[in-house]
C-alpha cells in the first residue's frame, strides 16, 4: 500500500492509521491523514484557468473523489483527456501529478489567434497553451487569419510538458469579444450541434406525419380526463400533463408523460443522434433540441386539442393526501387547456378560473407530498432563475428574476413522485438507468457549520437543510445556498441504484421528460421491458458527460449575455451581495445577475485586515466590516466577454483601478465558498428542479492577482513549484 502522510512530530501514528486503512487527525493538525492503495490512479483530468482536477475511474478508498492538480503538474494533459497521476499529500483533500496521458479526448481546439514573429500561433483557452498554425485548412482564407481572432485548430501535434502543440486552422469565428461569437465558439467547444444530420430529419419527418398512434389498440383510452399542461409561457414543447378525478376513497391523480419511445426506436438514425446529444439545451433565447421539432415540437408534445400516446402513471390518494397505490400503462389522452405557470399562479390565488378546484386540489396535495420529502431530509432552495429577455436583434433587453412559485412546485412533486415510483420498478426488474446524487463530503458540511456558528447561527446534526432555514430571510440567504449547493456532489446517472441524496429519496429515476433528456428514453423503453442493446452503465456515464456539457454551455451562455447586458450599465450604479472575499478584494452578485470583483484598492479606509472564519474583511484606521451577505453600492466599471470578467468600482471614484484583480478574482473563488459555481435552474427536466440537480459546477479557487509585486512573487512560487515537483519525480523513478 502506497503511503500518503504528511512529515510531522506524529509521522509514526500517521503512519499506523495508514497502515491500517484509516483516516483520522494528529493532534494540532486541521487536516485528515490520507491512504490509498494505489501508486498511480486512472482518472479523466479537468483544466481550469490555474490548476486542473483529476476524477479517478475508481473512488479513492479514502473517499476522496477529486483529486488537486497544479498547473506545473498537468505534463501537457488538455481538458477531458484520460490521465495516469501519482498522488502526494495536501492540507485539504489529495493532490497528484500527471504521469501519463493515456487517451486524448479532443482532436480540436480553441481559442485566440496572435502573432509571433513570422508564425501564427493560437493561444488556447483552457489549457492556457500556444499551438503553432502549421497551416490552413480547406476552406479557410488567410485574409480572414488576424490577431484577435477567435479560432478552431485540428491538432496535429499534442503539446508535451512545456512545449506547445501543433496544428492546421479549421475555423475562424470572428472577433474575440464579439458576443455572437463568444456564442458561437463556445457551443463548438462543448460539441452542442444547432443542425440535424439529413437522413435525421428525413426519419423524423415520416414519423410525424404519422396519421395514428402506435400500438392504439393496445392502449387505455383516458380521453375522458380532464388533463392539461402547465409550462412556461414560451415552452413550445410539452412533454407532460395532469388530471385529477375524485373517487370515494380520495383522489386519483394522472401524470401523463410523452410516449417518445414508441416514435423513437433504438438503433434508428433518430436515436443515435439522440444518443449523441443525450439532452435538450437551454440557452438564452433559443433551444437546440435533442429531437428534431417535428417530433419535440410535434407528434410527441401535448399539444392542446390532440390525441397523443403517452405513459401514464396513475397514483391513488386518500382523503389525508397520501399515496395509498400506483399503477401506469400506455394510454391516449387529450390536453383540454395548455396553462402558464403565471395562468395557475393567478387562479390559485383568486380562487377562481378554469380548472380551479381541480388546481387547488393538486396544490395540497403537493403540499404534503413535500412536507413528507422535507421530514425524511431533502434539501430545498428558494434561488430565482435569471432569465435575459432578449430583443429581436437579440440583444438583452432586460434581467428578469424568476421566482419559484406554487405553480412550479405543484408539477415538481407530482412529477418527482412519478420519477421515485419509477425507479422502483426498475429496482424490482434488476435493469435500469438512475439518477443518483451521493451524501456531501462530511468536512464540506462541517466547514459550512463552522461558518454559521461563525455567524451566530449554531447548526445541531450534518443536515445542510438546517444550515439554509437558519439563514432564510436574512440578507445572507441567496449567498449561503449558493455555498450549500456547491458543497454538494454533482448528480449524474448510473446504472446502480445509489439513492438521492438532495432529494432524499432510496430510489430515483429520470423518467418525466423524454423530449429532452435520453436517459428518459431509455427509463420508458425499460419500464416496458423493451430490448435495450446498450451498455446501460456505457449509457449513464455517456449522458453524465454529455449533461455537464451542456450545462456548462448554458452557464457559459447566460455569462456572456449577462456581461453584454453589463455593458448597457457602463458607469451606472447598482447594488451586489457580497458572495466572497479575499486579500485582494471583494466578489459580488449583483442585482441582475451578474458577479463582477471590487479591488481592495477602491476603498479610501484600508488597507484591511482579513479573517478567514468568518471570511470578513476589517479596515483598520476606519473598523468598516466587510462579510458575506453584506450589501454594497457599486458601479459597473469595465466589462470583458472574451476573458469572462466584470470589474467594479466604489460610487464617486474612477474604476478601472481593480483590473489587474478582476481578471483572476472573477475566474477564482472567494473565501468561504465551496469552490463550485451556481448554475441557475435549467427549463430541462421535470422533477428535480430544486436546484439540487441543475447547479453545482466544479470551479477554481484561489486569491487574485493584484499588481507587479504579486505577479513577480506569482512567477518565483510558480519556479519553486517546479523545482518540487521535479524533486518527486525523480525520488519516484
Amino acid at each position: 500500500m502506497t503511503e500518503i502522510s504528511r512529515v510531522g512530530k506524529g509521522r509514526k501514528r500517521g503512519e499506523e492509521r495508514i497502515a491500517s486503512g484509516m483516516k483520522g487527525r494528529r493532534k494540532g493538525e486541521r487536516h485528515p491523514v490520507y491512504a490509498t492503495g494505489k501508486e498511480t490512479v486512472l482518472g479523466r483530468i479537468r483544466i481550469r484557468e490555474h490548476f486542473a482536477f483529476v476524477t479517478p475511474e475508481e473512488p479513492l478508498p479514502n473517499g476522496e473523489r477529486e483529486i488537486y492538480v497544479p498547473r506545473e503538474g498537468t505534463a501537457g494533459a488538455m481538458d477531458g483527456d484520460l490521465v495516469r497521476v501519482s498522488l502526494f499529500p495536501r492540507r485539504r483533500g489529495v493532490g497528484g501529478l500527471v504521469e501519463e496521458v493515456v487517451e486524448r479526448a479532443k482532436e480540436i481546439v480553441y481559442g485566440t489567434l496572435d502573432r509571433r514573429g513570422r508564425r501564427w500561433v493560437l493561444c488556447a483557452a483552457t489549457p492556457t497553451i500556444p499551438f503553432r498554425v502549421q497551416g490552413m485548412a480547406f476552406g479557410v482564407k488567410e485574409s480572414e487569419v488576424r490577431s484577435g481572432m477567435r479560432a478552431a485548430l485540428r491538432i496535429t501535434k499534442y503539446p508535451e510538458g512545456d512545449e506547445g502543440g501543433e496544428g492546421f486552422l479549421e475555423k475562424i469565428f470572428g472577433p474575440a469579444g464579439d458576443p455572437e461569437v463568444e456564442l458561437t465558439m463556445s457551443r463548438e467547444v462543448r460539441s452542442v450541434p444547432k443542425e440535424f444530420p439529413e437522413a435525421v430529419l428525413e426519419a423524423a419527418s415520416r414519423a410525424g406525419k404519422a396519421r395514428t398512434i402506435p400500438g392504439r389498440s393496445r392502449r387505455k383510452d383516458l380521453r375522458g380526463l380532464e388533463v392539461f399542461t402547465i409550462d412556461p409561457v414560451d415552452a413550445r414543447d410539452f412533454d407532460d400533463a395532469l388530471s385529477l378525478e375524485e373517487r370515494s376513497s380520495g383522489w386519483r391523480v394522472g401524470i401523463h408523460i410523452a410516449d417518445v419511445a414508441s416514435y423513437v426506436k433504438e438503433g434508428d438514425p433518430i436515436d443515435q443522434e439522440a444518443y449523441d446529444r443525450a439532452t435538450s439545451v437551454y440557452l438564452p433565447g433559443e433551444v437546440i433540441p435533442m429531437l428534431p421539432e417535428s417530433l419535440s415540437n410535434g407528434i410527441c408534445s401535448l399539444v392542446e386539442g390532440e390525441d397523443r400516446a403517452v405513459v401514464s402513471v396513475l397514483v391513488e390518494f386518500d382523503p389525508d393526501g397520501n399515496p395509498a397505490g400506483f399503477s401506469h400503462c400506455r394510454s391516449v389522452i387529450r390536453s383540454r387547456r395548455r396553462f402558464t405557470y403565471e395562468e395557475v399562479d393567478e387562479i390559485l390565488e383568486r380562487g377562481e378560473g378554469e380548472f380551479a378546484r381541480e388546481l387547488e386540489l393538486l396544490k395540497w396535495i403537493a403540499q404534503r407530498l413535500y412536507e413528507r420529502r422535507m421530514e425524511r431530509g431533502a434539501v430545498d432552495f428558494e434561488m430565482p432563475e435569471r432569465k435575459p429577455i432578449l430583443g429581436l436583434d437579440g440583444k438583452v433587453l432586460r434581467v428578469q428574476s424568476v421566482a419559484r412559485t406554487w405553480s412550479h412546485r405543484l408539477v415538481e412533486e407530482l412529477m418527482i413522485l412519478a420519477n421515485e415510483y419509477v425507479a422502483r420498478c426498475l429496482e424490482k426488474a434488476g435493469r435500469g438507468i438512475y439518477r443518483v446524487h451521493e451524501t456531501p463530503d462530511a468536512r464540506k458540511v462541517f466547514q459550512l457549520r463552522r461558518l454559521a456558528k461563525a455567524f451566530g447561527k449554531r447548526i445541531r446534526g450534518g443536515s445542510l437543510q438546517r444550515i439554509v432555514d437558519a439563514f432564510r430571510g436574512t440578507p445572507a440567504q441567496p449567498v449561503v445556498e449558493l455555498m450549500v449547493l456547491r458543497s454538494m456532489m454533482e448528480a449524474r446517472y448510473s446504472a446502480e441504484n445509489l439513492g438521492h441524496y438532495g432529494l432524499a429519496s432510496e430510489a430515483y429515476a429520470h423518467f418525466t421528460s423524454p423530449i429532452r433528456r435520453y436517459p428518459d428514453l431509455v427509463v420508458h423503453r425499460l419500464l416496458f421491458k423493451e430490448r435495450c442493446r446498450r451498455d446501460l452503465e456505457e449509457t449513464a456515464e455517456h449522458c453524465s458527460r454529455r449533461e455537464r456539457e451542456a450545462v456548462e454551455a448554458e452557464r457559459d451562455a447566460l455569462e456572456i449575455k449577462l456581461l453584454e447586458y453589463s455593458r448597457t450599465r457602463l458607469g451606472q450604479q447598482c447594488q451586489g451581495v457580497i458572495d466572497g472575499l479575499n486579500r485582494e478584494g471583494i466578489f459580488l452578485i449583483l442585482d441582475f445577475g451578474a458577479r463582477g470583483f471590487l479591488s481592495l484598492d477602491e476603498f479610501e479606509d484600508g488597507p484591511f485586515t482579513f479573517r478567514r472564519m468568518p471570511p470578513t474583511l476589517l479596515a483598520r484606521r476606519s473598523g468598516r466590516r466587510l462579510s458575506i451577505g453584506d450589501p454594497l453600492d457599486v458601479v459597473v466599471a469595465a466589462v470583458d466577454i472574451e476573458n469572462r470578467r466584470l470589474v467594479l468600482a466604489r460610487p464617486g471614484r474612477k474604476g478601472g483601478r481593480s483590473s489587474g484583480g478582476g481578471r483572476r478574482g472573477v475566474r477564482g473563488e472567494g473565501a468561504g465558498l465551496g469552490g463550485r459555481n451556481a448554475h441557475g435552474k435549467k427549463k430541462g427536466g421535470r422533477g428535480d428542479r430544486t436546484g439540487i440537480e441543475e447547479g453545482a459546477r466544479r470551479r477554481g479557487k484561489g486569491e487574485t492577482g493584484g499588481g507587479k509585486g504579486k505577479r513577480k512573487s506569482k512567477k518565483g512560487s510558480r519556479k519553486k513549484k517546479r523545482k518540487t515537483i521535479k524533486r518527486r519525480r525523480t525520488r519516484r523513478r
